[in-house]
């Protein structure tokens, strides 16, 4: 009830500030790309760690869907790309990210034959397609993350070595 609500008061603002729905120029686009792909990464949290209590999983299916058209029809943008790859690696997981009851089960601890190889390789492909790119970002820095989690056969199998590196460019690139 909340977040409907919002949108029809951002409906309701954009009508009565006339604001035109278009798509912005060429200078402007790199920036208004940098909050699509918030949204989308923010959209695809909510459907496994909402804010409401609920999980939804088709929000998840929806936001790295969205993510993959993002960077389909934005095929220069190396983060289009790590989003993208990020989205579908995580999403890969998803049958197992949670038990019964609802509750979040730790990544040692999911069960790896039930994640969907054929998302993880979507998302290595993604992945490779924004490393061929040489403009590397935090998005992909997380996809990297994950898709080296989603490689391990076992927890323990795990290249931590390579985990640690990630993190440290990450950290190098975004220190949030």
């Amino acid at each position: 009830a909340a977040l409907a609500q919002r949108i029809v008061r951002a409906k309701r603002k954009i009508v009565a500030s006339g604001i035109a729905l278009e798509v912005p120029d060429a200078a402007a686009l790199p920036e208004r790309l940098s909050d699509v792909r918030t949204v989308i990464y923010a959209c695809y949290n909510e459907a496994f760690v909402s804010t409401t209590g609920t999980q939804d999983r088709a929000l998840g299916a929806d936001a790295a869907w969205l993510a993959e058209l993002v960077a389909h029809s934005f095929p220069d943008d190396a983060e289009n790309w790590g989003l993208a790859a990020l989205l579908a690696t995580q999403h890969a997981r998803a049958t197992s990210r949670f038990d019964k009851a609802g509750d979040l089960v730790p990544l040692r601890d999911q069960d790896r034959g039930r994640w969907d190889t054929a998302l993880l390789a979507r998302g290595r492909q993604h992945l490779e397609r924004a490393a061929a790119l040489r403009r590397p970002g935090p998005l992909q820095l997380q996809a990297a993350i994950a898709a080296v989690h989603g490689e391990a056969a076992t927890w323990a199998d795990t290249d931590w070595a390579q985990i640690v590196g990630l993190y440290e460019a990450l950290l190098r690139i975004d220190p949030s």
